[in-house]
């Protein structure tokens, strides 16, 4: 039985192995751009500075600053519990309003995710944007979990308590 699949599949031109016609299509760095300003659009206005915000502290991420929380085994929640007094000071106002806002709050979490904060790395970024490659699979699920800390530091997402 199996054998008559495999000569109908031969037949109508499919392969043995359906993941052997499996490809992947690279962005543009203009299409980057189109992404990027569609998830900031999506953020409403009061918002936008904060999200923005966010964007360029990812594109000024030095190669040591991300080399040394790769190799870390602090989690970005973590060094924000340890930060001093005036960095959680500066994002009280942040915090503030998407915790209030249900719009504000679900316009940051559209537009905060790994998917455009790795496509913000890889192009405006290219050196911290190498570290992390280096580290392979390892690299991608600590900028995920990363980006979930970002959304509990911000009070987008309700920290899970085990």
């Amino acid at each position: 039985m199996a054998e008559q699949e495999k000569a109908k599949s031969k037949a109508n031109g499919l392969k043995d192995n359906a993941s052997d016609g499996v490809f992947t299509i690279d962005i543009t760095p203009s299409l980057y751009q189109i992404i990027k300003e569609t998830n900031l659009r999506r953020v409403p206005k009061l918002a936008r500075p904060f999200v923005k915000q966010y964007f360029d502290w990812l594109a000024k991420l030095t190669p040591d600053e991300v080399f040394d929380w790769m190799e870390g085994k602090e989690t970005l929640k973590e060094m924000y519990e340890k930060a001093p007094f005036t960095v959680k000071v500066a994002l009280i106002p942040a915090r503030n309003i998407i915790k209030f806002s249900k719009s504000v709050k679900a316009g940051a979490n559209e537009a905060i995710n790994w998917e455009v904060a790795t496509m913000t790395l890889r192009f405006e970024n290219p050196n911290a944007w190498a570290v992390i490659g280096a580290f392979g699979d390892e690299g991608i699920e600590k900028i995920k979990q990363g980006i979930e800390d970002i959304k509990v530091i911000l009070k987008m997402k309700e920290e899970k308590t085990d």
